[in-house]
């Protein structure tokens, strides 16, 4: 009797020190509110064979609330309750323009927006943590997402959920990680970052989202800053390619004319607005090669001037034509190169630099 006791104590003992090596493998890391189960997790990346690992998110914050209720004021409604230099992110959708201040959006509660403009549902994403704003489509597989902040992040970067699925999103890929939708992938719509007293004058007949104020930091000053520490750089995939323009170059050397691929691109700076950006540089089926000419940007075919924050074309023979706005968009260098390491970076190509 003593023996068959001895030996079913050390069999419980093998069994504990098992369970105790195996289960951490399985679920999050979590690092808070372990008294709640964790999510459904574990997810292997095949995107990019070098790009970032396994997906095992860390639990940092209980979940938010998606949100769905805001104010959306005229610019004169809007009246004093947002500085002129203070950075917006503008989008455009069938002559629709509304402008989202990143200071209203600069804590986890209020960093995914759903919002509909020009009667296509959007989410209007702000990372803090890798300073990188993003623009959703909410369509995704017949189906409009309605996303939300589960209070994860991966790769130091956040981690959006949808409700209708509980599917979990990369918000620097857009790219479901895991859930009923693993694999699939949202739609960027291209927007731009600038001070709204340049995005209203713009846009006059703009409407701006209003939240409570999360923060004061987010103003012309942010990006005035020469370099950006940590650095930053505007970012842009197209096919399995990657590109990446440091902003001190661009601010240093706009416009750039470059592409990747076969896709022709322009890559700008507006001192008025401190606005970067990327377009299309083919207008109308014809290549366009553009210059700095005493500080207005210029295409050496026509002649003609445009507006390197809004890609307008303000006078000459194109006037009223209008460069398409490419995906691209502001994040920190290290997080971007840690999504997508294989990517080519302006002027470390040879010869690139001046």
């Amino acid at each position: 009797m003593r023996v068959y006791t001895l030996l079913l104590l050390v069999f419980g003992g093998i069994v504990a020190m098992l369970i105790v090596a195996i289960v951490p493998r399985l679920g999050v890391d979590n690092e808070a509110d372990t008294d709640r189960p964790p999510p459904r997790l574990s997810a292997p990346r095949v995107e990019e064979a070098d790009g970032p690992g396994e997906f095992r998110p860390k639990s940092i914050l209980s979940p938010f609330s998606a949100v769905e209720s805001f104010r959306i004021l005229s610019a004169t409604q809007a009246g004093g309750e947002i500085g002129d230099d203070e950075i917006v992110i503008g989008v455009e959708e069938v002559k629709e323009a509304r402008a989202y201040p990143i200071n209203m959006m600069a804590e986890p509660q209020q960093e995914v927006l759903n919002d509909t403009i020009g009667g296509k549902p959007i989410a209007v994403t702000w990372c803090s943590r890798c300073q990188n704003a993003q623009v959703f489509n909410r369509n995704c597989d017949d189906r409009v997402l309605t996303l939300f902040l589960p209070g994860l992040i991966w790769e130091g970067s956040m981690v959006m959920a949808d409700r209708e699925t509980g599917s979990l999103w990369s918000q620097v890929l857009g790219h479901a990680e895991d859930g009923l939708l693993k694999g699939k992938d949202l739609a960027v719509v291209p927007s731009v970052l600038m001070d709204w007293k340049s995005w209203k004058t713009q846009h006059p007949q703009t409407t701006v989202v209003t939240l409570p104020r999360l923060s004061d930091t987010y103003r012309r000053r942010t990006t005035d800053a020469k370099p950006t520490d940590p650095p930053l750089i505007l970012g842009m995939t197209l096919g399995n390619r990657s590109k990446a323009w440091p902003l001190e170059e661009i601010r240093r050397l706009s416009p750039i004319n470059d592409r990747i691929g076969d896709q022709a691109l322009l890559t700008v700076f507006d001192v008025k607005s401190q606005a970067y950006g990327v377009f299309d540089r083919t207008v109308d089926g014809e290549l366009l090669e553009f210059e700095n000419r005493d500080g207005s940007l210029v295409d050496l075919k026509s002649l003609s001037t445009w507006d390197p924050a809004t890609g307008r074309s303000l006078g000459g023979p194109s006037t009223g034509k209008r460069l398409v706005r490419s995906p691209a968009y502001l994040i920190r260098q290290a997080t971007w190169m840690q999504f997508h390491p294989k990517t080519t970076v302006w002027g470390d190509e040879a010869g690139k630099r001046p």
